[in-house]
């Protein structure tokens, strides 16, 4: 993918609301982003890559209507040049497997460090690489730049990082 001195034009695609504007406050704090969209299912999501042509879609595994497998899948045929970063709140090997079978070029965990994420689209635009996700769960939750941590009753959201959610 050539966009060498563009700004990389995102979907952020998640039926979590939360996850939607973290993920957008995030990525609209970076100058080097765009975020072209959102859309809370796979079927939306693929709809709104007819439409906006983004260059990276961050695709949630497991939502209503269509599911990120289904999605990736679609989406893969229709728009192989496509970079896909699957994003799951389930560190298990199978949503891994099951996610870069699908077509997705990298996978990271909701309970990521935000440079992470960053770092991963990087890497896919510089050089598109084969498909390459995580063998485990690296769990960032001792970072200081970890988004979620987990906390007695739930998650709760790290001090450092509230600018990105809207509380």
């Amino acid at each position: 993918m050539n966009i060498v001195g563009q700004r990389i034009r995102i979907l952020i695609v998640d039926d979590d609301s939360l996850m939607r504007r973290s993920l957008v406050r995030l990525l609209s704090a970076e100058n080097a982003y765009e975020v072209a969209g959102e859309a809370e299912n796979g079927q939306d999501a693929i709809s709104l890559v007819r439409k906006l042509k983004p260059d990276v879609v961050v695709m949630d595994v497991r939502m209503p209507v269509m599911d990120g497998l289904e999605a990736t899948r679609l989406l893969r045929v229709e728009y192989p040049e496509l970079i896909v970063i699957g994003n799951s709140a389930y560190c298990e090997r199978d949503i891994r497997d099951q996610m870069m079978n699908a077509g997705a070029n990298d996978l990271v965990y909701k309970v990521f460090n935000g440079d992470e994420l960053l770092k991963t689209i990087q890497r896919h635009i510089r050089a598109p690489q084969p498909q390459s996700a995580p063998e485990d769960c690296r769990s960032p939750v001792d970072s200081e730049s970890s988004i979620f941590v987990p906390a007695e009753g739930g998650n709760r959201v790290r001090p450092t990082l509230r600018a990105y959610f809207s509380l």
